[in-house]
């Protein structure tokens, strides 16, 4: 069954507030469970690509209409329950990562701290470079492991985030950094400085920060890497 208009417009009204979606979704989402109502794959679709057109992505596009008809539908492997990766997330890198951490409000100048942009050190967890879907977690599950062992040792099907897929995160979850401390690793993507180091995003006060010199070499208790799963 599909949302229906109000429902729809109830997510759509929250996102245009300028809230956040995160946490009313999901209480939108257990309501509607509760009463045995499923969501349908359209409606998260529709949801996530509108948080992103709202935010500036679709440049070139006169229409939210023109913009949906670039975005995927999702891949039925990424549909269902997913312990290790509850999470879903729609990523558009088309207008580059620096534009996009504009458009999110996440901290990053590297021209101004002298730090490299972060690279993608593995042709295995380079980001597509078209609107695509991927699962994940909140790099919790790998807290006070070494980022690189992360690269390295990870189950199949599952890759490292990068700079991109962690900004992109932050973006459609941004309560991941409600409760505590944390820092998520992004060892995905390499400083092209050293390739010891990694890119993190990270909350400073009220501002979140993508850094591009967490060492790779040393785990941190308040910090984990990020998990993704993508077809």
């Amino acid at each position: 069954m599909r949302l229906t208009t109000g429902q729809m417009r109830e997510l759509l009204a929250i996102d245009a507030a300028g809230r956040g979606i995160g946490r009313e979704v999901q209480q939108l989402i257990a309501r509607l469970s509760s009463g045995g109502v499923k969501i349908n794959a359209d409606d998260v679709r529709r949801i996530q690509a509108k948080r992103l057109w709202n935010l500036g992505f679709g440049n070139g596009h006169s229409s939210f209409t023109g913009y949906l008809t670039t975005i995927p539908e999702i891949h039925e492997s990424l549909l269902g329950v997913d312990p290790e990766s509850p999470m879903l997330s729609l990523a558009d890198p088309r207008p580059g990562l620096v534009a996009i951490c504009q458009m999110v409000g996440v901290d990053y100048d590297p021209a101004a701290n002298g730090q490299a942009m972060p690279l993608s050190g593995k042709p295995r967890l380079e980001d597509p470079t078209e609107p695509f879907w991927f699962r994940h977690d909140d790099g919790r599950p790998n807290r006070n492991r070494k980022p690189e062992d992360c690269i390295r040792n990870v189950k199949k099907g599952t890759i490292a985030g990068t700079a991109l897929t962690g900004v992109i995160v932050f973006l459609h979850h941004p309560l991941i950094f409600s409760g505590e401390e944390f820092c998520i690793d992004l060892p995905g993507s390499e400083s092209s400085v050293s390739s010891r180091d990694c890119a993190s995003l990270r909350m400073n006060g009220e501002t979140v920060t993508l850094e591009v010199d967490r060492c790779a070499a040393v785990g941190e208790e308040n910090s984990g890497s990020l998990r993704v799963r993508r077809v």
